[in-house]
């Protein structure tokens, strides 16, 4: 999932569809965020509330990007990006069939605070899609 990541904002840059922040609001992101997922489908039902966290050091590409990790879900590897005005998460999973599964999000984000979006684990044969709401960063 990191490569296919990664080509996604090669695509976009390559496009001019990205609109990056500018380099002196690195950190901006960073912190830990409550995710509230519901109406999830599918094998493996992610409902809950869970803690996601940032850290926002321009590390991957883009003023807005970095490690991501979500502790308690078995993530081993997170990444996110803020491309133009949207987030997208990917945090890999391993799985019990010997391949990683991979938690996706992605939300509207503004000036440090991001909207309602949509989450998908991605399995080897299905997809769990559902919708997630963010609380205030720090309010884990």
């Amino acid at each position: 999932m990191k490569s296919i990541a990664a080509l996604t904002v090669a695509a976009l840059t390559a496009f001019g569809l990205v609109a990056p922040a500018s380099a002196g609001e690195t950190g901006m992101y960073s912190g830990d965020y409550p995710v509230t997922v519901t109406h999830s489908t599918g094998p493996g039902n992610f409902d809950g509330k869970h803690c996601l966290i940032l850290t926002d050091d321009g590390s991957l590409g883009f003023p807005h990007s970095g490690e991501a990790t979500m502790p308690g879900v078995g993530v081993v590897f997170g990444t996110f990006y803020i491309i133009g005005h949207t987030l997208l998460v990917t945090l890999d999973q391993p799985g019990g069939n010997g391949l990683d599964d991979s938690l996706v999000f992605s939300a509207p984000a503004s000036s440090g605070v991001f909207g309602d979006g949509v989450y998908g684990q991605v399995y080897a044969t299905a997809i769990n899609v559902a919708k997630i709401k963010f609380g205030n960063k720090g309010g884990c």
